[in-house]
């Protein structure tokens, strides 16, 4: 940190995200660190202590441990979404730099659809990503489901979950099988795709909910 950017030390980045007005961002995934290259181009840690252990909500969010953090992405609103592959919640850190829960209680399985998404649970998020309206898009690679978070807090399952396969193109996403989900990305259209890892392929789920290779 406070180094040039390319005088800096990463370990296994995962993911990284270009913000027109705060730079660029990058998931220091082994260095339990969300990182940023500020405008002077050099590099400043935004998330995480470089400790291993599970995050603390309400804590400032550079005084808190992270568990392999390995992907987010930022809102509109300057808050940044992250979710780490051994810390089975999402959170967000806004303009307080605190941390807080955005979905799940950290119990690793995978419950919860039809309610709040703080009450929900996951196995092993691995993705995330936001829809043009909002909507919160994010991989449980552990359960091999894509869940969906509404704007009014509530979560169901948008693809894949019922067991682990590859079926379903042509149909459904919600009656997909998928095999380890992992990145995400969301269109403009309202259209998703998935990066279905264990299948070895991209598959996109359309506006009216129709899923694709």
């Amino acid at each position: 940190d406070g180094r040039p950017a390319n005088e800096t030390a990463f370990y296994l980045p995962s993911a990284v995200r270009v913000d027109p007005t705060r730079g660029v961002f990058i998931m220091d995934f082994n260095n339990m660190r969300l990182r940023r290259i500020r405008d002077d181009d050099r590099v400043a840690t935004v998330a995480g202590n470089g400790e291993h252990d599970l995050a603390v909500q309400g804590m400032g969010a550079r005084d808190s441990p992270l568990e392999n953090p390995i992907d987010f992405v930022p809102r509109a609103s300057g808050e940044i979404l992250l979710v780490s592959l051994h810390d089975a919640r999402v959170f967000a850190v806004g303009g307080d730099d605190e941390l807080r829960v955005v979905a799940g209680t950290g119990d690793p399985a995978s419950t919860g659809d039809g309610g709040p998404a703080t009450a929900a649970s996951f196995v092993e998020l691995t993705g995330i990503a936001l829809g043009p309206e909002g909507d919160i898009y994010v991989a449980d690679g552990g359960a091999s489901r894509i869940r969906v978070i509404g704007a009014d807090g509530m979560i169901e399952t948008f693809a894949g979950g019922a067991e682990t396969g590859y079926t379903g193109d042509g149909g459904p996403a919600k009656l997909a099988l998928l095999i380890r989900p992992e990145g995400l990305s969301a269109d403009r259209d309202g259209s998703v795709y998935i990066a279905d890892s264990g299948a070895h392929v991209i598959r996109r789920v359309d506006p009216s909910g129709i899923i694709e290779t």
